[in-house]
């Protein structure tokens, strides 16, 4: 297993940084990134009226919501392109389609920057309040891919990426759930039915990715190392197995 994390072999012991060191460290970045750019809203809020007037009008305060959703409209729909495309990279390398792993992780790069800093915006709307909780399930998957792509860290060839499809699915919730308030105005000219077969399929499409993508990762990492093949032979035969 050493000789395969160096060699670039997707197993679990390169599965350590990627996976569980990077994302503990990108989680104490952002916090601390969070309580600096508070200190900078604060200040430009009470003494810049240009600024105060942007985040009234298009990003919303804890007690009023943006009087021009637009651009928030456009930064969740590019969230939701983002992760599908995330998605797909990863789909590519699993059935080893893509040639270029240069330009790939140059596109991986720039939509991980493009999910941080639409965390940021959203987070403009409550001063920088983080009011999510670090275990909830949709920061775990930011966690376990956003630093990941930014930095182009992965094990071996493997990625998490396939978590991205509830990353969309979520977005999209969240912006129907908006219209339905009439917060924003999200695909208006779609039917009550249309908009219920859509999160259907997007539900259906997310928990099949997410599932078999986990298989597939398990699967690809083999046995943990710590594990071995033992054989035993009995009169009946060999018995193989692994303690």
């Amino acid at each position: 297993a050493p000789d395969d994390a160096r060699n670039g072999v997707p197993c679990w012991s390169a599965a350590v940084w990627p996976w569980l060191v990077l994302p503990v460290l990108y989680q104490i970045a952002v916090l601390f990134l969070i309580q600096f750019l508070r200190a900078i809203h604060r200040v430009l809020v009470s003494s810049c009226g240009c600024y105060r007037s942007f985040i009234e009008a298009y990003v919303g305060t804890s007690t009023a919501n943006p009087r021009r959703p637009q651009l928030m409209v456009l930064l969740g729909v590019g969230q939701m392109i983002a992760s599908l495309l995330e998605v797909a990279t990863f789909m590519l390398f699993a059935m080893r389609l893509s040639a270029d792993v240069s330009l790939v992780l140059q596109i991986q790069s720039f939509l991980g920057v493009y999910m941080l800093t639409h965390h940021f915006i959203m987070l403009m709307k409550d001063e920088f309040a983080n009011k999510e909780s670090i275990f909830a399930f949709l920061n775990l998957v930011d966690l376990l891919t956003v630093p990941q792509m930014i930095l182009g860290c992965r094990c071996g060839w493997l990625t998490l990426g396939f978590l991205r499809s509830y990353r969309a699915l979520r977005t999209y919730e969240r912006l129907e759930f908006l219209n339905s308030l009439g917060v924003i105005t999200f695909n208006s000219a779609a039917s009550d039915v249309t908009r219920r077969i859509i999160v259907t399929v997007l539900r259906f499409v997310a928990l099949v990715v997410v599932y078999a993508g986990a298989i597939f990762v398990v699967e690809v990492l083999g046995e943990f190392d710590f594990m071995y093949e033992a054989r035993y032979s009995t009169s009946m035969g060999d018995i193989s197995f692994f303690t």
